[in-house]
């Protein structure tokens, strides 16, 4: 009798407990009827933690992008939870807010035998979830190619009537064209959103490979969000974002990260 030993390849960015976890995810998904869920508990953006383990689940792009929160009933005060012990706040200093704390709950759909889970579909249930449980703010799901982006539709106004939101991703920049690395691309975009939008946006985590490779990226008139996706396009391992609204500051900030590889059975 003939045995084969698969071997799998560790890759750079993906830790080994990973790669164990991602394992035995893969293994009893594959079974039909298998039914997983994923658990968000008292969380800051719960619907921000669903789409990092979905990310790492089903191996594709889930970006978030917070709304510019307005409503104090959508905002919690932590202050003197990450001030030093013994601490006292400052006169005149303006709170920390952060959105509310809440649970969130999406049970993936029972895999069926030679098919594949449905990303935006799940992506859906998650933002249905969400919108369900009433956790601050109400989002779509937006797709582009294999990409899918959880964006926000709508929030409450500082009186608590639900409003449009306006993503800051939507906003339509011209970039000249020019080769960068791709750091640099993603500063020149990020300085473009800035020159057309009140809101400014800051640059935080980048956790991504690929800093330093060179493309040459323009446009004139297009979304941000797209030419984010093609800043980050190709990269192995993929790279997400999460944008994040800082209530205190009125300002985003922009994280970026990979997405661990899921093993080949």
């Amino acid at each position: 009798m003939k045995t084969t030993n698969r071997r799998f390849r560790l890759h750079p960015f993906l830790p080994s407990g990973i790669l164990l976890l991602a394992l035995a995810t893969a293994a009893f998904a594959a079974a039909p009827g298998f039914r997983d869920t994923v658990k968000i508990v008292h969380k800051s953006r719960p619907l921000a933690a669903l789409a990092n383990e979905l990310e790492k689940r089903l191996g594709v792009v889930i970006t978030y992008e917070d709304p510019a929160w307005v409503h104090a009933g959508d905002l919690s005060d932590v202050t003197l939870e990450v001030a030093p012990k013994g601490a006292a706040r400052k006169k005149g200093a303006p709170p920390l807010l952060i959105p509310l704390r809440r649970d969130l709950e999406v049970t993936l759909p029972p895999a069926a035998a030679g098919k594949a889970l449905d990303p935006a579909g799940v992506v859906q249930a998650a933002i249905d979830a969400h919108q369900a449980a009433r956790n601050p703010g109400r989002f779509r799901v937006v797709q582009e190619g294999a990409d899918l982006h959880i964006v926000p539709g709508q929030l409450k106004d500082s009186s608590g009537k639900w409003m449009a939101a306006e993503p800051i991703l939507d906003t339509k920049i011209d970039l000249p064209s020019a080769e960068r690395t791709r750091i640099e691309t993603i500063q020149a975009l990020v300085a473009a959103i800035n020159g057309a939008s009140k809101t400014q946006v800051r640059l935080g985590m980048l956790a991504m490979p690929g800093k330093q490779d060179r493309l040459t990226l323009g446009a004139s008139g297009e979304p941000a969000r797209q030419i984010l996706e093609k800043a980050l396009a190709g990269l192995a391992p993929k790279a997400s974002w999460r944008l994040l609204y800082d209530r205190t500051t009125d300002q985003y900030l922009l994280n970026l990260h990979y997405i661990p590889e899921l093993p080949r059975l």
